[in-house]
């Protein structure tokens, strides 16, 4: 029973490192590992009673105290870390090619954003006031980030 016991302890300690070292999170290594330490535990407190269990737990718990600490010194979360910061945007360099005082149509009702034709082409737009039906005639009026902002040629109605 003692091999049995020094085997769960050998394979619970390595599975930790492994998912410390190599499989971050918790997956299939950290929850086998820390059942076979558990086991083990549980095994030689059963077997040899309350002296040698706690001394084995106090070994189980010292093991894997000392593979973290080791894992935090060595920086291993560092290399597995995502250092780049993505700051692009979508179709940033792809600008419309619409202007201040272009006249267009709305394609669909804008309630506030919506689609438009100007030229053939069809942006998304939105309207700073009053929703806007179909088919009627609109003119935009700021670009502001990607954003067309529009309203009705007849602001009358």
């Amino acid at each position: 029973m003692a091999i049995t016991i020094a085997l769960l302890i050998f394979t619970g300690l390595l599975l930790v490192a492994v998912e410390i070292f190599l499989t971050p999170g918790v997956g299939f290594a950290g929850i086998g590992g820390i059942g076979a330490l558990v086991i083990a535990a549980v095994f030689s407190f059963m077997t040899y009673g309350p002296l040698v269990g706690s001394l084995v737990l106090m070994v189980v718990l010292a093991g894997v105290v000392l593979a973290v600490i080791y894992g935090f010194r060595k920086k291993t979360w560092e290399k597995l870390a995502l250092k780049d910061v993505n700051d692009s945007r979508v179709n940033e360099d792809n600008k419309p090619v619409i202007t201040l005082g272009e006249e267009g149509q709305a394609v669909s009702n804008l309630r506030p954003y919506g689609t438009a034709e100007f030229f053939g082409k069809t942006y998304e737009v939105r309207t700073h006031s009053r929703y806007v039906d179909r088919g009627e005639k609109i003119k935009v009026i700021m670009i502001d980030n990607h954003t067309i902002f529009v309203e009705p040629v007849n602001k009358n109605l």
